[in-house]
């Protein structure tokens, strides 16, 4: 039962010591300061979306680049006759 104990007064002394760092760092800062972050934030993951779209946009434009050409070559271009 001690050891139980301990371990919760440990597990709430780690708890109470980020909890009140977080707070610190976080009424610590400006309202400038806020918006810049969450501005960051907003910028990163608009960035990782882009790249995710345009990851699959290439992958459909490189397999439709692909089956055109299949078609123009077994349809459209004349065979060589010799």
């Amino acid at each position: 039962m001690n050891e139980t104990s301990d371990a919760l007064g440990l597990l709430a002394a780690k708890t109470a010591t980020y909890g009140g760092g977080a707070s610190a760092f976080v009424f610590g800062l400006s309202a400038n300061e806020v918006a810049a972050i969450v501005g960051a934030l907003v910028a990163v993951v608009g960035l990782c979306v882009q790249v995710f779209y345009n990851r699959r946009k290439d992958r459909r434009e490189a397999e439709y680049h692909a089956e055109r050409m299949t078609f123009r070559a077994k349809y459209m271009e004349p065979e060589q006759s010799e």
